[in-house]
């Protein structure tokens, strides 16, 4: 029978509940106490986690089936600023001085670029592709082609099959650009297969360092000549 004990707070079913779960039953039906457990038993199911294949990286034939790399491309490249020329003419009454502005051609940079053809055939003898390289103006930033747009690359095989063009590049702007806008044709279907950027170049101003010594060099010369009339006429 359950008893209450006052001042404990425990109610006659707590205690009754907890007196019950305090015994086990052995194999042969007698109840055992069990001191050492004074809450009651839970059952913890434990399940074994298989770990997952991480996924390989797939070879680029998969990723890229015509793919285009430059050869040793250049890290920087040199825009030409306009450089001024002056000449004087020195009088006994006044001095002329007469300045022409001369804008330098700019530097063109020629660039070698890989074509492979990556796409693989069932067949025994690899199949072949018309290829036709584009380089598109309206996807380049700080650097132009110069010449013609696009390059005829003729049949290239598949299975690794590979082609070397040449392009001209024109720096435009100053600052820090990546070449791209490079486009792969299929002739046959009409297929495309854009590239990613092929390379990234600065491009810097040439220092007018040398246009300025020169600027300093004709003043010192008009100054001296200067000197030495005002030297004769005395």
């Amino acid at each position: 029978e359950g008893f209450v004990v006052y001042n404990s707070g425990l109610s006659v079913d707590a205690a009754a509940a907890a007196a019950t779960n305090n015994k086990d039953e052995s194999p042969n039906g007698s109840i055992m106490n069990n001191n050492n457990n004074t809450h009651p038993k839970s059952i913890i199911q434990t399940q074994s986690i298989t770990p997952q294949p991480q996924p390989q990286p797939q070879p680029q034939s998969y990723t890229m089936p015509i793919s285009v790399v430059p050869i040793n491309p250049p890290s920087k490249l040199y825009l030409p600023s306009s450089s001024s020329s002056s000449s004087s003419t020195t009088n006994t009454t006044k001095t002329t001085t007469t300045t022409t502005t001369k804008k330098n051609k700019a530097v063109l940079c020629n660039l070698q670029l890989l074509i492979s053809n990556n796409t693989s055939s069932s067949s025994s003898s690899s199949s072949s592709n018309n290829l036709q390289l584009q380089m598109r103006l309206s996807h380049m930033e700080g650097l132009a082609i110069c010449g013609p747009s696009f390059i005829n690359l003729g049949n290239v095989s598949g299975n690794g099959g590979s082609v070397i063009a040449s392009i001209q590049l024109l720096p435009v702007l100053p600052g820090l650009w990546r070449v791209g806008g490079c486009v792969i044709v299929d002739m046959d279907t009409g297929t495309e297969f854009p590239q990613p950027h092929l390379f990234s170049v600065y491009v810097e101003e040439e220092e007018k360092v040398v246009v300025e010594q020169q600027q300093q060099q004709q003043q010192q010369q008009i100054a001296e000549s200067m000197e030495e009339e005002v030297t004769i006429n005395a």
